[in-house]
Formats: C-alpha cells, sequence, structure tokens
C-alpha cells in the first residue's frame, strides 16, 4: 500500500469521501487508522468511481486532517473523534460523518450519500486522546 503526497484531484461532479481504516476493515477509532480508503463518488448519481488505499502519514496530533485536506477530500465518515480533530476538520472545510457497526466502506460512503449518517456534536466529542485515557467513551462512539 503506498504512501502518497498527493491524488489527482476529484472533479467538480464528485464527492472524495476518505475512511480511516485498519487492516481491512473501517476503523471506529480515527487515531488508529493505519491507512485511509480514499473513495470518489458521483454526486449525482452515488456511484463509487474509484477508490485507493493510502497509507496514513505519522499520526502526530494535527495530521491528519491536514494531510486528507491535501488529498482533495472533502468529507470523513469517522466512528470516534476528537474535539480537536473535530476542530481541525471544520477549519479545513471538511465535513465529518459518524457511522457506527461493522458496514463495508463502499455501504458507508452510500449511507453518507443518501443522508443517513450523523455529524458529531463537537460538545460532547471527547476533548483529547492518548490509547488509553482513563475513561470509555459513549457519545462519539470511541
Amino acid at each position: 500500500m503506498p504512501y502518497m503526497q498527493t491524488i489527482s484531484s476529484p472533479t467538480k461532479d464528485q464527492i472524495r469521501i476518505a475512511l480511516p481504516m485498519q487492516g481491512a476493515a473501517f476503523s471506529s477509532h480515527f487515531g488508529g487508522a493505519t491507512h485511509f480508503r480514499i473513495i470518489d463518488a458521483d454526486r449525482v448519481t452515488h456511484n463509487i468511481i474509484s477508490q485507493a488505499e493510502v497509507q496514513a502519514p505519522e499520526h502526530v496530533p494535527g495530521a491528519f486532517p491536514s494531510w486528507l485536506a491535501k488529498q482533495g477530500v472533502q468529507s470523513v465518515i469517522v466512528g470516534g473523534i476528537g474535539q480537536r480533530a473535530v476542530q481541525l476538520f471544520n477549519e479545513s472545510g471538511i465535513q465529518l460523518f459518524t457511522a457506527h457497526g461493522e458496514a463495508t466502506p463502499e455501504a458507508l460512503v452510500a449511507q453518507q450519500l443518501e443522508g443517513n449518517l450523523a455529524q458529531p456534536d463537537l460538545a460532547i466529542c471527547c476533548p483529547g486522546h492518548g490509547d488509553d485515557h482513563g475513561h470509555k467513551h459513549t457519545s462519539c462512539s470511541h
């Protein structure tokens, strides 16, 4: 799986959606992603046009949002995410959507395009992360 600085930009008729992955599955914890599935879909028909598996850069605070913005990503589907990451995505103009369960990336993209995924509520997201930061998550699902 290659690490790519940038990939070609989506056309105006397409939307680029990124999903954090760990192995072959959607990662329920955004910061734990080893790579991202980047999917371009048609805005009108919702058909998937292309997909790429792209290795994530090193996980340091703020790295994923800025790197995904450079990839032309317009929205990201997450299971759980911290407040600071939500703020960075908002500043980059990238929309966030939350998903739960074990759906495939393609099914999650379809749910987003159909308007069936919610946006995370910054007021209830976890303020910070480490691998084990001492509490269970319920409201942000991570």
